[in-house]
């Protein structure tokens, strides 16, 4: 994944989320640079050098290079989330398992993705009631990131209602010596912005967080854009079936 200025992190997945926010800042960091912390190199799945499946595009808007490609798959979040590389305004990315997989192209300050949230054979409507307990159940979760807001959201019908989002956990505040790991006490002033794939289930008096998968988690200091970045569904970049070979998209225009 290539980096700019805006510096992404990796880390752990969708596990023991209270301990990736305790233990984000492994490395030394000094107020208003980034820290260059590697928390995981599990975030994605590793390429399989033998599997002939991939994707590649080249993104004629918005201008600029994208700082981030992801291809997750959206009926495996887990074990199907892919890194791609990025040269420019091209993307691609290799050695990945046959499946059909939704792409998640981050900017400075905005991202862009095709993600199924729900298939439409279950695809519900949330009541406001609904929608306010899974609010509840967001604001309370994962304290370390104290702004978390809800991109999109869709609800599943079924014996259980569920629902999927996009979701940005953000912490706005210092990260210091409380969340360091035995190193030196030097803190970090900048902003941590985690974007996520959620799923919450209903569990009879609320809503519970039963699974997320971590996209992207970004460092911002000094000029970055902080804060919430707007995100934007393009149905282009969604359900792209790959096999044994290479899914050439051409060109994408993600503001079209």
């Amino acid at each position: 994944m290539r980096t700019r200025r805006y510096k992404a992190c990796f880390p752990r997945g969708a596990i023991a989320e209270l301990v990736i926010g305790l233990t984000l800042l492994v490395a030394t960091a000094y107020a208003g640079e980034y820290t260059g912390t590697r928390t995981s190199t599990k975030l994605y799945t590793p390429v399989d050098p033998s599997a002939g499946g991939g994707i590649v595009a080249v993104i004629t808007a918005p201008g600029g290079s994208p700082l981030a490609a992801i291809a997750v798959a959206p009926d495996n979040p887990r074990k199907r989330c892919y890194a791609g590389n990025v040269s420019g305004k091209k993307i691609s990315f290799r050695g990945m398992a046959p499946d059909k997989y939704a792409l998640f192209i981050l900017y400075p300050d905005a991202f862009y993705e095709g993600i199924t949230l729900v298939r439409s054979s279950r695809a519900g409507v949330l009541t406001s009631e609904q929608r306010e307990k899974i609010d509840q159940t967001l604001k309370r979760a994962v304290p370390f990131f104290d702004v978390k807001q809800i991109h999109r959201i869709e609800g599943a019908s079924g014996e259980f209602v569920s629902a999927r989002a996009i979701v940005t956990y953000l912490r706005t505040g210092t990260t210091g010596t409380t969340m360091a790991s035995g190193f030196r006490g030097d803190t970090f002033s900048g902003q941590l912005r985690s974007i996520r794939l959620v799923r919450f289930e209903d569990v009879g008096p609320g809503f519970q967080i039963a699974m997320t998968r971590e996209l992207t988690r970004n460092e911002i200091v000094g000029d970055d854009p902080k804060g919430v970045l707007k995100g934007r569904f393009v149905r282009n970049l969604s359900r792209i079936r790959v096999s044994d070979r290479i899914k050439d998209l051409g060109e994408l225009n993600l503001r079209k």
